[in-house]
């Protein structure tokens, strides 16, 4: 039973390790939960929506980085405006 237990905690700790190094799969695999549960209820079309989002959030991880710099620059250097 010792052996089974920390068995688990050794795959609990590698799954937590992973998703610290790698925090964008957090939002691919709640992509396929939901893309699951969309089609386990019949939900065909919910399904298909999920798996094109998951096609702009990898376009995102691939090529968003220096536009996301750019834009925090862009915010950096503009002035605040005083509010009213």
């Amino acid at each position: 039973m010792d052996h089974l237990l920390s068995l688990l905690r050794e795959r609990r700790d590698a799954v937590r390790l992973f998703y610290r190094l790698h925090p964008e799969a957090w939002r691919y695999t709640f992509s396929v939960l939901f893309i699951l549960a969309a089609l386990g209820t019949g939900r065909g079309k919910a399904a298909m929506a999920i798996f094109l989002g998951i096609g702009v959030m990898a376009a995102y991880d691939r090529w968003g980085g220096p536009w996301e710099q750019k834009g925090a620059q862009m915010l950096k250097s503009k002035p605040k405006t005083p509010k009213l």
